[in-house]
């Protein structure tokens, strides 16, 4: 019980300690997916890593119950977005408050919910984002991350039940886990049915990159190869200089 005091102590203060290092923004803009749309409520997102390496996704191929981790870009798991305040506008607007949802039919239909929640995790000692979640009792933020296009970070936003009334709570990558963290994580936002683009675009350019690799391999054996012939002429040539220096001195010994 001690533990878990603390955990939760040192969860809110780093809570209110986020809220001097991550400022929430005046003017609210739309969120821009990776093809330069605005994201919107009710469609299906990749949350991919700026690299596009790997993806957001859940500890179970069965998705219920499970906690939030980072896998292969190939194994990402679309999520949902919803407003917790209803709105006719679709549009997600940077700082709006969010629910966050797996695509799972099958554990709705279990009655399972697969909506993203923080829950504390003794065995991660803190805090972790998990499925299980209410509607509305957690709330998700999307901020633009400082240094890139279209590049975002996610929050928690704790409200009075069950834990406080805080700051919303930068999101990273702790241990490959999607946890909260003093150093945000930056994702892009893939619309589902065009993710296979983005993983085209990272097998070509693995191709273009295996390519210059190759080439600037061949272009160093070939340095090396006329090194190793530039150095054998050089043999050669002395090789017959000492030749005609022994002809030499033998003809002026016998002369």
């Amino acid at each position: 019980m001690k533990i878990t005091n603390f955990l939760v102590l040192s969860f809110l203060l780093f809570a209110f300690t986020a809220t001097s290092i991550f400022p929430r923004a005046v003017h609210a803009e739309a969120v821009i997916d990776a093809f330069g749309d605005e994201v919107k409520a009710g469609d299906r997102y990749i949350i991919g890593a700026a690299s596009n390496d790997f993806a957001v996704t859940a500890t179970s191929p069965i998705i219920c119950n499970s906690d939030v981790v980072f896998s292969p870009m190939s194994n990402g798991l679309p999520v949902i977005f919803s407003k917790v305040v209803e709105s006719n506008d679709s549009v997600i607007n940077e700082d709006s408050y969010l629910n966050v949802d797996f695509v799972a039919p099958s554990c709705r239909m279990a009655g399972v919910s697969t909506m993203w929640k923080i829950e504390l995790r003794l065995t991660a000692r803190g805090f972790v984002v998990t499925t299980g979640g209410v509607a509305g009792l957690n709330r998700f933020t999307i901020t633009k991350y400082e240094g890139g296009n279209n590049l975002y970070q996610l929050s928690y936003c704790p409200i009075s039940e069950p834990i406080c009334e805080c700051s919303c709570v930068p999101l990273g990558n702790v241990v490959n886990r999607l946890a909260p963290s003093t150093i945000p994580f930056p994702v892009v936002f893939i619309p589902a049915d065009r993710a296979s683009k983005i993983e085209y675009k990272m097998i070509q350019n693995s191709r273009i990159g295996f390519v210059l690799d190759k080439q600037q391999t061949e272009a160093k054996l070939l340095i090396s190869d006329m090194d190793h012939v530039a150095e054998t002429r050089a043999v050669s040539d002395m090789a017959h200089q000492d030749a005609d220096q022994l002809i030499f001195f033998s003809r002026f010994i016998w002369s």
